[in-house]
């Protein structure tokens, strides 16, 4: 029997192809969908930035028709009139025209997470995370790299080893792989946003959370809390972006996690991230700056030692030879 004689395949093929139609006019229609509520949402943002133009442009020329009829407080109220004039024009010329969907960002951090992720796992690294300050020169540069260590009792490197992103100096415990965090830009935009950065660990973290909801839109709400004594850091966040926080150096653990190290001036490790019921409790724990400081010249005095121990080894080598 042949597809022609066949009532049931007859039947069968116009059946697909309907069904294949249908999908087709779905997927267009939510696209078409997506793409509406990305210009409206755009269209909200741009309604929002001019209406605070306009209102500063308006307190602006208050306080210019104030400074004509009150003469004792024109220079006052000049100062007000050109400030409110001036960021009226700021606000409504930097409008945003465009909206980069949070599918771009996810895209771009999932591929270097599974590159990292594929070479700590080929390597036999472990699933710890250590951000280490380093010395520098910009006060807006992080200056911070991770830290994946090989071994479980391990050490951190002096920060000449931890440049390399191989770290292999002489002690087995110092050894790993040095990335740069995935927040680095990150910090770079929130110091610059940021006229004064909290030194205690619990104003800090709250600056720090704060940050990553309203400035980077990192999570929808985040509530931090420290314990000064157990020298820790938690923070309770839900509606995180770019997927689960307990990926590898996820944007928003990274962002906290260099802002802890970058402002606290010490090394910090990631011990848990762990669901909740509202969302996930990320736990920093940090080390003190003193020790921090006193572990490094330590590390540094040894490695130099070991290096130059190794250069007299070779020396004598080549001498007998």
């Amino acid at each position: 029997m042949t597809a022609e004689t066949d009532p049931d395949r007859r039947s069968e093929e116009p059946t697909d192809a309907r069904d294949e139609d249908r999908l087709r006019g779905r997927i267009a229609v939510v696209e078409e969908e997506n793409r509406r509520l990305r210009q409206e949402y755009l269209r909200a943002r741009q309604s929002q930035y001019r209406r605070s133009a306009i209102g500063m442009a308006f307190v602006g020329a208050v306080a210019l028709v104030g400074a004509a009829v009150l003469p004792a407080l024109r220079r006052t109220l000049l100062i007000l009139a050109a400030t409110g004039g001036f960021g009226g024009v700021l606000l409504y010329f930097l409008t945003p025209d465009q909206l980069v969907p949070a599918s771009v960002g996810e895209a771009a951090y999932t591929a270097y997470r599974s590159h990292a992720t594929a070479l700590r796992d080929e390597l036999g690294l472990q699933e710890q995370s250590i951000y280490v300050p380093l010395d520098r020169t910009d006060e807006t540069d992080a200056g911070v790299r991770l830290f994946v260590p090989q071994t479980t009792d391990w050490e951190l490197p002096n920060e000449r080893s931890l440049q390399a992103t191989f770290v292999s100096p002489n002690q087995e415990r110092r050894r790993g792989v040095a990335f740069t965090p995935a927040a680095h830009q990150l910090w770079t935009a929130f110091v610059r946003g940021t006229s004064l950065i909290n030194d205690s660990p619990d104003r800090l973290a709250s600056q720090l959370a704060e940050a990553a909801v309203e400035q980077f839109e990192l999570a929808r709400t985040a509530d931090a809390e420290a314990d000064e004594p157990a020298r820790r850091v938690s923070i309770v966040v839900e509606d995180v972006s770019y997927g689960v926080p307990t990926h590898f150096d996820h944007p928003l653990v990274s962002f906290l996690a260099v802002g802890l190290a970058r402002g606290l001036d010490t090394s910090v490790e990631v011990p848990s991230v762990d669901a909740v019921d509202t969302g996930h409790r990320i736990t920093f724990r940090y080390e003190q700056a003193a020790a921090h400081s006193e572990s490094e010249s330590a590390s540094d005095a040894e490695s130099d030692e070991a290096d130059r121990d190794s250069g007299s080894v070779s020396d004598g080598s080549e001498a007998e030879t």
